[in-house]
């Protein structure tokens, strides 16, 4: 009992620091005009007015995923270096946190 708990533990350290870097390297949509922050965790729960392009559909395989589609302006910002849409743009999402 003792050694299952003891990989029970492991198991969840593991997935919680795997959890962490995959969120600290995820790329966030940034508005460069009005400094919004729009991260794919937002998009994903809806409310926004961005859609994350399917990478397996065919119709979206010219673009750098992940990508990006605004239902506003009707573009796409994806991945590629120097994409925009707009005033937005994807860069690394900081770990905006202060002693």
């Amino acid at each position: 009992m003792v050694m299952q708990n003891f990989y029970f533990i492991i198991l969840l350290l593991f997935g919680s620091i795997f959890a962490l870097k995959t969120s600290a390297n995820e790329k966030v949509l940034y508005n460069s005009s009005t400094h919004q922050v729009v991260t794919p965790d937002q998009i994903r729960a809806g409310g926004t007015r961005w859609v994350i392009l399917d990478a397996n559909n065919s119709n979206y395989a010219n673009y750098a995923h992940p990508a990006y589609y605004n239902t506003s302006t009707h573009q796409v910002l994806d991945s590629s270096q120097g994409s925009s849409a707009g005033n937005w743009i994807l860069t690394q999402s900081s770990s905006g946190g202060g002693a």
